[in-house]
């Protein structure tokens, strides 16, 4: 994960995420992305 201004102007509060792995790897990121902001947006 790195900061979104690295890769284009204007990417101030962005975050680039590369996704170039196992797609079970993914899926276990992204649950655990789920757990933190879910009760943020509830």
């Amino acid at each position: 994960m790195e900061s979104g201004t690295h890769f284009v102007e204007g990417g101030e509060g962005y975050i680039r995420v590369n996704l170039g792995t196992q797609r079970a790897n993914v899926r276990e990121a992204l649950q655990r992305m789920e757990r933190i902001f879910n009760p943020l947006l509830h």
